[in-house]
């Protein structure tokens, strides 16, 4: 992971980075963000060991009165890192602190002024002319989003696997900052202290809970134990709402929504590979990518190894094994290899998934035989890091096989089918082709995928929401490729694309009045069935 990095002043990036003017007023922000820009060629004065696989750094200007001293003291690039454990809440006092370093650190050096910003590792990057917010800071102080007014008092308590809430009291509308796993016990304490001191802080009792859809996630089982009235959202709703922009006309808008799809939604449907319409306040589920088995179910989120399998079983039975690369599949004697097949064979804790970002996972494990995706954003920096060594956009490739199916008997639904694209990437893995060229190709099978769709639909904007998005050169590719074509492309603009900006989601669905069940709409599902026989064809 690429460690961040404090400069003195703005003028001094120059000297490790590239940056234009955007870059610069994002720096200037009082939010004192991290900025991630490409690394410029052989920064000599900078440790390899900064970024030693990617082509970033993440840079930063000093956020408060102790670092200004310190860099006025240094005149020199400082790496800082978080002194905690993976994943663990914040200290958010000096006993906490010290609680948690006793035996590690002689001294504290701390400042008695009260905080009144964001601690300075809040990361955002340039993606497509736009500002992605990658993490947001773990700051006390809740973050003022614009939104369109509701006089309702709510609280959105967010997502299933990490969360941050979300505030709405007279007229105006806060996130909160982001809190860990809350299957960890030290963040679900984390979780209520959140929600007990912003009742406090803004004296309100909520009229409504905003929760997921997914009665598994601890968020959405506290709401309905309360005696609050709760509304419900459905996950990948709340994504496509996060990135809608305040005073933005919801018509004819389609809406990507590729994520973790780790949650459930209304008669257990699966998440995190949607298109939707969006007209006024109603919508409908259009597109989903067609799903795959996941082994190990969310303990296998991170594991990159397990989503291949998935993958590949999913696509090849029990042949998989003869398609692996050599460098994967010698690493599995023959009792290994029989043990996963029973784990396929009896669903032994198996779970479907649609989630491309997931599906992400599994083909850098493929290509590239990563085993795990260590922290946020790390699988898509090693593809990243393959695809900057060699990578000319500009040279033309051909698709991989991509049809788009008809599902159910009501076909009200069409399906992206991923099989004949895995089935194209192993075709050419065994005929040596690198990494690149096949990136490239499902770079390109994706675009003439959303393409096909929005050609037919003719939406005035294309929302872009869910972690899939965080992969940074796939979204640059997919963006000016619909913005070529004459299509208008949205990214989340001050929240993260990760279920830590969902709250934000559930509160402008409430605000703006969206219907929570999907609405049939007979002229896009006409429009549907055209595209998936002519994918046939």
């Amino acid at each position: 992971q690429p460690i961040p990095c404090i400069l003195d002043s703005v003028d001094a990036i120059d000297a490790f980075v590239l940056a234009g003017v955007k870059e610069r007023d994002w720096l200037m922000q009082s939010s004192a963000p991290l900025l991630r820009m490409k690394k410029r060629n052989n920064v000599s004065s900078l440790s390899g060991q900064i970024a030693p696989f990617g082509s970033h750094l993440d840079i930063g200007l000093p956020g408060s009165g102790i670092l200004h001293l310190l860099m006025n003291l240094l005149h020199r690039p400082l790496a800082v890192i978080s002194g905690a454990e993976r994943r663990l809440p914040n200290a958010c006092t000096e006993r906490e602190a010290l609680q948690a370093f006793e035996g590690h650190i002689d001294s504290m050096l701390v400042s008695d002024l009260p905080i009144l910003r964001t601690t300075p590792d809040s990361l955002v990057q340039r993606l497509g002319g736009q500002r992605q917010v990658l993490r947001h800071g773990k700051g006390i102080v809740p973050q003022e989003i614009k939104m369109e007014g509701s006089k309702k008092e709510l609280i959105a308590l967010g997502g299933k696997r990490i969360t941050s809430l979300g505030l709405s009291v007279e007229e105006r509308s806060f996130l909160l900052a982001p809190i860990g796993p809350l299957e960890q016990g030290s963040s679900l304490d984390f979780f209520f202290d959140n929600l007990n001191d912003s009742k406090a802080l803004f004296d309100h009792d909520p009229q409504q809970l905003q929760a997921d859809m997914d009665s598994q996630a601890l968020t959405a089982q506290y709401a309905l134990s309360t005696e609050t009235k709760v509304q419900q959202i459905e996950h990948d709703l709340a994504h496509v709402m996060a990135g809608i922009p305040c005073d933005f006309e919801i018509s004819h808008v389609m809406a990507l929504c590729f994520d973790e799809g780790i949650g459930l939604g209304r008669q257990d449907e699966l998440n995190g590979g949607e298109c939707l319409w969006l007209e006024g306040n109603e919508w409908q589920r259009i597109i989903q990518f067609e799903s795959f088995c996941l082994p190990g179910g969310d303990s296998s989120i991170d594991d990159n190894r397990a989503c291949l399998f998935g993958m590949l079983h999913e696509t090849f039975g029990k042949k998989m094994w003869d398609v692996l690369p050599l460098k994967l599949r010698a690493q599995f004697n023959l009792q290994e290899i029989e043990q996963w097949d029973q784990v396929f064979d009896r669903k032994l804790q198996c779970r479907q998934t649609r989630s491309v970002t997931q599906w992400w996972f599994g083909l850098a494990a493929l290509l590239l035989g990563t085993h795990r995706n260590r922290y946020q954003g790390h699988t898509f920096s090693e593809l990243e890091a393959v695809m900057d060594r060699e990578m000319d956009l500009r040279r033309g490739v051909k698709p991989y096989a991509h049809p788009i199916n008809q599902a159910g008997e009501a076909k009200q639904m069409s399906i992206l089918g991923w099989k004949p694209m895995l089935q194209g990437i192993v075709t050419d893995m065994q005929q040596g082709r690198h990494a690149q060229y096949i990136l490239r190709r499902v770079f390109c099978t994706f675009s003439q995928w959303i393409l096909k769709i929005a050609a037919t639909l003719h939406p005035q904007c294309i929302i872009l929401s869910g972690s899939a998005f965080e992969n940074r050169i796939w979204t640059e590719y997919l963006m000016g490729t619909l913005t070529q074509h004459g299509f208008r492309t949205q990214l989340p603009d001050q929240i993260p694309l990760n279920d830590n900006g969902l709250a934000i989601g559930q509160l402008r669905a409430a605000s703006r009045g969206m219907n929570v069940q999907p609405t049939e709409m007979p002229s896009i599902t006409e429009a549907l069935t055209k595209i998936s026989e002519s994918s046939v064809s």
